[in-house]
């Protein structure tokens, strides 16, 4: 699969409806593709855009037409002085975009994909709580059959990684990752591989690491193809982005998973067995204070060799704690 191929490295844009004139707005969109509908049309002629209750009354049409303006007239309404009717019907909006973009009629969904780009770029605060609703919908058409569908799905995606902050991202694609659907899982993990470099602060920190492994190794054991490749290239893109967390968090898991792991990676990973046994046995070494040494072995533990011994490990000096010592010992 190579829908991760036109994936670039997200830059980070600020936008706000509230600070964008409509014939701004319309100038620098990301995607224009619909906007030869009437609707539109209309509204770039200096037509006053419907009210929100009026455009959503379009999603229960039996006429496909209608559910596609109805998209165009929800972005002439982002652009406009009325932007806040969108923000103050979130979610109504949101849910309504979730739906259409499993429509029937491929034009309604190409119409919903376009619309979503001008959703996330004005309200990407708002409409992080939705992402993991809307993605496994969104994923599925980078694998469509019609090439138009495809690249409103892409633009999508790079809307979300211009606005949405990287690590609340990566942060939604873990609990996208648990998808049933193999199609889902699948463009979820090579999505996510394009995410992960410019994600290091975020996966220094082992338990999100550790919460990444336990999800994608089990599915190197995958009998479907794709999605044992989409998994195996993710998992060696958490490697490089943080070696020493990575097998840190791989000693986490139960061994017949770590087996799975250097069997599968060992093309990839020649070293992986030995790196493994390295960061096992360091989990497992005792900890002992800083400054404090271990407790010296004796043969004959006398109560004056034990209180000899705690005044070289200089953890007490002499006085009432050493002498308490000796008399509990001497009982």
């Amino acid at each position: 699969m190579s829908t991760a191929a036109g994936y670039s490295t997200p830059r980070r844009v600020v936008r706000s409806a509230s600070h964008r004139s409509g014939s701004e707005t319309a100038g620098s969109s990301p995607s224009q593709g619909d906007d030869k509908t009437g609707s539109s049309a209309g509204a770039a002629g200096g037509k006053e855009p419907l009210g929100i209750e009026a455009i959503l009354a379009r999603n229960k049409s039996a006429n496909w037409m209608e559910r596609r303006d109805m998209f165009s007239e929800l972005r002439s309404l982002c652009r406009s002085e009325k932007s806040g009717q969108v923000a103050s019907h979130f979610d109504a909006v949101v849910s309504i975009f979730i739906e259409r973009l499993s429509d029937g009629h491929f034009k309604v969904v190409e119409a919903c994909l376009n619309a979503l780009v001008e959703l996330i770029t004005l309200f990407p605060s708002q409409m992080e709580p939705f992402l993991e609703r809307a993605i496994p919908r969104v994923l599925p058409r980078l694998d469509d059959s019609k090439e138009i569908l495809k690249t409103g799905a892409q633009s999508v995606l790079v809307a979300m990684r211009q606005s949405i902050e990287s690590d609340v991202l990566i942060g939604i694609m873990l609990r996208v990752l648990d998808q049933r659907a193999v199609k889902v899982k699948t463009t979820a993990a090579i999505f996510c591989a394009s995410l992960v470099p410019s994600n290091p602060d975020y996966f220094a920190v082992q338990v999100n690491m550790k919460l990444y492994l336990q999800r994608l190794v089990p599915g190197l054991a995958e009998k479907n193809m794709d999605l044992k490749r989409a998994t195996r290239d993710l998992i060696l893109a958490l490697h490089q982005v943080n070696p020493e967390m990575f097998f840190t968090g791989m000693t986490l898991l139960p061994i017949e998973v770590q087996k799975t792991a250097k069997n599968t990676l060992q093309k990839q990973l020649p070293n992986i067995a030995e790196q493994l046994g390295k960061y096992a046995k360091l989990r497992k070494r005792p900890s002992t204070p800083r400054g404090v040494s271990p407790v010296p072995s004796s043969t004959q533990s006398t109560p004056e060799r034990i209180a000899d011994d705690l005044r070289k490990m200089q953890v007490y000096d002499d006085g009432p704690v050493v002498t308490a010592t000796l008399m509990e010992v001497n009982r």
